[in-house]
C-alpha cells in the first residue's frame, strides 16, 4: 500500500492518506556503531508513516521529533528480542503505544513479524540498518529509498534493477533484501545450486540471469515456496542468456515469489 508515482511528483505534493508501512518526509542515519536514527523533515513538511495493528488497522502518524535505536539496548528504543549478531541485516521498525501516545524505533532480525514491547501494538517498516563483522552499524536505508530516490523538488521512482545482487556461488543463498539483478555464474561440467528464501516483503522484483562458464554446467534454484500456479519450486539454467523475472506477492498470510516472464529457464 502506498503512493503510486506515475513518472515523479513534488516532494511537497506528498500529502493524503498513507498506506501501512508508508513513510515520508524523514530519512534514516548512523549517529554512532550502534545506533540508527530516524531525521524529521523540518516545516513546512510534516513527517508521518502509516502503521497497523494484528487486525490490519491503519493509523497515520506524525513523528514530532528525531528518533533513535541502539543495538545495545532491549526494547522499545532497541533491540526487540536476542543479542546483538554481527554480519546481519536488521529492520527498523515505528512501533507505537496508544495508550501512552509513545512511538519509538524498534530493531529487529524480522522483517515482517518484530517482537513488540508491552503495549506497544501498532508497527511499521520503516527500513533496514546492516550489522558488519566488527558488530558497526554501516549503512542503513529506508523502503522508500529502495524505491524512489529524491533530486531537489521531485522524487523519481528507481530503476528497480539498478542494485546489483552478488552471486552467493554454489550452494548459496541469493540475498533478497533488496530488488535487484542476480548473475549467476556457473561452471565446471556439474550442476550446482542456489537457494531463493521468501521474500521479506510483497512488491520487490529480482532477475536472474545465467552464465555458462564451461559446456555442460547447470544451475539449479531452489525457491522456498512454489514460484507458479503449477506448483513448481525449481528453476534450471543451463546456457548464457537464460533469464527469469520474479516479483513477490502475499498470498494469503505468505510472501512467495511468482514468476512474471521467463526466457529459456527450465521449471520444475
Amino acid at each position: 500500500m502506498g503512493y503510486y508515482f506515475r513518472s515523479k511528483t513534488r516532494a511537497q505534493d506528498l500529502t493524503g492518506s498513507l498506506g501501512a508501512n508508508t513513510l515520508i518526509n524523514a530519512q534514516l542515519n548512523i549517529p554512532s556503531s550502534s545506533q540508527v536514527r530516524l531525521l524529521t523533515a523540518p516545516a513546512p513538511l510534516t513527517p508521518q508513516i502509516g502503521v497497523y495493528d494484528s487486525n490490519g488497522n491503519v493509523l497515520v502518524l506524525s513523528i514530532a521529533s528525531n528518533l533513535t535505536a541502539d543495538i545495545t539496548q532491549s526494547g522499545a528504543g532497541g533491540l526487540d528480542t536476542g543479542s546483538e549478531a554481527n554480519d546481519t541485516r536488521y529492520y527498523i521498525w515505528l512501533i507505537y503505544n496508544p495508550s501512552t501516545n509513545t512511538l519509538s524505533l524498534l530493531l529487529s532480525a524480522s522483517a515482517t513479524s518484530p517482537t513488540l514491547p508491552s503495549g506497544y501494538t501498532y508497527k511499521g517498516l520503516v527500513g533496514w540498518v546492516y550489522n558488519d563483522s566488527d558488530g558497526n552499524f554501516s549503512h542503513c536505508a529506508t523502503i522508500a529509498e529502495d524505491l524512489f530516490q529524491q533530486l531537489g523538488d521531485w522524487i523519481h521512482y528507481r530503476d528497480l534493477f539498478e542494485n546489483t545482487i552478488s552471486d552467493p556461488g554454489d550452494g548459496g543463498t541469493i540475498d533478497v533484501s533488496k530488488s535487484g539483478i542476480c548473475t549467476v555464474f556457473f561452471t565446471g561440467g556439474v550442476n550446482e545450486t542456489r537457494t531463493l528464501p521468501d521474500p521479506p516483503e510483497a512488491g520487490r522484483a529480482i532477475m536472474i540471469v545465467g552464465h555458462e562458464g564451461e559446456v555442460g554446467s547447470t544451475c539449479t534454484i531452489t525457491a522456498s515456496n512454489t514460484i507458479d500456479a503449477d506448483g513448481n519450486t525449481q528453476m534450471t539454467f543451463d546456457a548464457s542468456g537464460d533469464a527469469i523475472l520474479l516479483i513477490s506477492v502475499k498470498w494469503g498470510s505468505t510472501l512467495r515469489w511468482r514468476v512474471m516472464g521467463n526466457t529459456g529457464v527450465a521449471l520444475s
